[in-house]
């Protein structure tokens, strides 16, 4: 409603006290144009003072929000981000990085960054598969899933369902696979003991690693938690590759898996590109002084945007890089790996030892077992030079090379002595026991060599230089004979 003016007041109030004389010939002349005037000036005026209050209350709303801010976190810059990052994300250098590039973003655009709104950045689902490492995102999936309460099966069932259609992640989806197919076979067909000492060892491997599956493998081949029987079982089972056919495809498998992360980082470097050009445009475009300020303001956010979506495409590039093996291998056996090489050819990589043994190309038909002979030549030659008598191998063995026809033949006397087959690649047990039966060879009660303890059991044969094959052959077919006996050193020199 319109306000009355003093000046209207006045004039109502003679028109009400003329009334009762029905006389009107005294009356002001009212104005009724002054009157309105009046009336918006005034309407004007508490609409400004209004807007004023508006602002203030506005401003004042801002003040608090940023005070609330404050009191549940503060401003996060240059100087606590480090104390903010391990106190909320365990010191993750990767977070760390995110965290800083987009403090750096926003600031460079006249912005703090609250806690809380940090916070949302980091752990708003989609953002957080970008910037944290794929390791942490699976230890992290994995730990809330054991807070819940799950168990090793159905946490390795979450997994691969979560994980089986990311390429970067497949050598760790198989390797789950496998795990997962151990629990369950450990909880039909092995003894109670049996099976809480596997699924103790399974639930304390490093899912991230790519030999998680052998790794466990391993361990539970050396540990005495397990019974031999169980072992058995377990190897014969799961095992390990037996045949050159299986060793060449997980060779392959693993070759084409390289190719396709190699694949999938040159579309996001492609990616990346495309952005830096974006990035580049909207910058020219910044430069120009005729545009507005609004465009300026638009602008200025879509470069933040982009320079932001680099940063991640640029961690998401890093990360899949490190996945990409540097060589083409996989442990075959404990202490030995598969390799393919850069030429196509194979080899048997003896870890730690730099040594090396080629095997025979497939082009010519029938090489199966000249093949599997070459890979046992490697795991005996080991077994030699763990006991110290790698001298006995004969003729000897170089770093690098083919074994020879005759050096393979040596080889298959060694295992058939001990009764183990030479027409498949023998398993991690097998290994484990050939080192043992090799080890006899030695005496442990003197501090004689190696050469020296071959001479007194009469393997090699001082006297025309070389090793008596029949003498080594009659030693080892003793060692099988009787491996259920305490047997020794001495009973071999009396033999």
């Amino acid at each position: 409603m319109l306000e009355r003016s003093e000046y209207g007041e006045a004039a109502l109030k003679s028109v009400d006290s003329s009334e009762s004389t029905d006389s009107h010939e005294n009356l002001p002349q009212i104005d009724l144009e002054q009157l309105n005037s009046d009336a918006k000036q005034r309407e004007n005026q508490r609409k400004i003072h209004q807007g004023i209050e508006n602002k203030d209350r506005q401003k004042a709303d801002i003040e608090l929000e940023s005070n609330l801010s404050e009191l549940d976190g503060g401003i996060v810059d240059e100087e606590n981000l480090t104390n903010f990052i391990d106190k909320n994300y365990s010191g993750s250098k990767e977070v760390f990085k995110a965290a800083k590039d987009y403090i750096d973003l926003q600031n460079a655009i006249g912005n703090s960054v609250p806690e809380a709104d940090l916070k949302k950045i980091l752990n708003d689902s989609e953002k957080e598969k970008s910037v944290i490492s794929k390791g942490d995102e699976v230890i992290a999936f994995k730990e809330k899933l054991v807070a819940e309460g799950k168990s090793q099966t159905e946490i390795l069932s979450k997994l691969i369902a979560s994980y089986e259609g990311d390429e970067s992640v497949s050598v760790w989806v198989e390797n789950w696979k496998q795990m997962l197919a151990l629990h369950n076979y450990a909880k039909s067909d092995l003894d109670t003991s049996d099976q809480k000492a596997v699924e103790s060892i399974l639930s304390n491997v490093d899912i991230t690693s790519e030999n998680s599956f052998d790794t466990a493998l391993k361990t539970i081949a050396s540990s005495s938690e397990v019974s031999d029987s169980a072992k058995e079982k377990i190897v014969t089972k799961f095992g390990n590759i037996s045949t050159i056919k299986d060793m060449d495809a997980t060779l392959t498998d693993l070759k084409e898996q390289k190719e396709k992360l190699g694949e999938v980082v040159s579309r996001k470097e492609e990616n990346r590109d495309l952005i830096k050009s974006d990035i580049s445009k909207l910058e020219a475009k910044l430069n120009d002084p005729e545009i507005t300020e609004q465009e300026r303001s638009n602008l200025e956010k879509e470069l933040a945007e982009k320079k932001q979506e680099l940063e991640t495409v640029k961690v998401e590039i890093t990360s899949l890089q490190e996945q990409i093996p540097e060589k083409i291998s996989f442990p075959l056996r404990n202490g030995f790996s598969a390799v393919l090489n850069s030429d196509g050819s194979r080899s048997i990589q003896i870890d730690g030892l730099n040594f090396v043994l080629k095997i025979p190309d497939n082009k010519m038909p029938f090489q199966g077992r000249k093949n599997v002979l070459t890979v046992n030549t490697a795991f005996t030659y080991g077994a030699l030079r763990n006991s110290g008598i790698e001298s006995l191998f004969n003729p000897e063995l170089n770093n690098a090379d083919v074994p020879s026809r005759d050096q393979r033949v040596f080889c298959s006397k060694i295992l058939t002595s001990l009764g183990y087959p030479d027409s498949e690649i023998i398993s991690e047990l097998q290994i484990v026991q050939l080192n043992k039966d090799l080890s006899l060879l030695r005496n442990k009660n003197s501090n004689t060599s190696g050469f020296e303890d071959i001479t007194a059991l009469g393997i090699w044969d001082d006297s025309n230089k070389q090793i008596d094959t029949n003498r080594l052959t009659d030693c080892l077919s003793y060692i099988n004979k009787n491996r259920g006996r305490d047997v020794g050193f001495s009973d071999l020199l009396e033999k």
